[in-house]
């Protein structure tokens, strides 16, 4: 598979914040069909050592979402760069892979300023990101009417529901 879906959870919405879990989802953009998944949650006091600040607005945000996502992405026990060489190496190196977010100026951005402080590249290039908002506003209520898997906020979650309507929005924009 080709394609690589990306979500995080922060505290922060600044560059440069704590990141608390990172989920990857290898799929196919022609058929939705999902494949192996990377989720991990990580260590905040590892985060703020490596520099990564947060913010009291999106903490008290955090309080108001489900317990259980809540209680597994602060539950982080895995240093930040031990999760990011994870990440870089599920991603692999193959230069025909593209990396989709929503959208690629936060969740791709934080990861590689994240990755800057720990003195690690990320392994993909600008030219390999994709922004699954822009696609998905073409067709906006392909998205606001989509059965949503799984929890909202929950970063595996999110990224299949990403996926989810980025290839029926895809589908329909080719007329299959």
């Amino acid at each position: 598979m080709k394609d690589i879906m990306i979500d995080i959870e922060t505290v922060g919405t600044d560059p440069y914040s704590v990141i608390l879990a990172i989920a990857a989802v290898k799929f196919d953009i022609r058929t939705g069909e999902v494949g192996e998944q990377f989720y991990r949650t990580i260590d905040i006091k590892s985060s703020r050592k490596a520099g990564l600040s947060f913010d009291f607005d999106t903490l008290w945000w955090w309080m108001g979402q489900d317990e259980n996502v809540r209680n597994m992405v602060f539950n982080g026990k895995e240093a930040l760069v031990n999760v990011l060489l994870d990440l870089m190496l599920f991603i692999g190196d193959d230069k025909q892979v593209e990396i989709w977010a929503n959208s690629p100026s936060f969740d791709l951005s934080l990861i590689q300023n994240a990755c800057e402080r720990v003195d690690l590249e990320t392994i993909w290039r600008y030219w390999q990101e994709r922004d699954v908002r822009t696609i998905s506003n073409l067709l906006p209520d392909i998205r606001k009417n989509m059965k949503r898997e799984g929890a909202a906020h929950h970063p595996v979650s999110d990224c299949i529901h990403q996926i989810n309507y980025l290839v029926a929005t895809l589908n329909k924009l080719l007329n299959k």
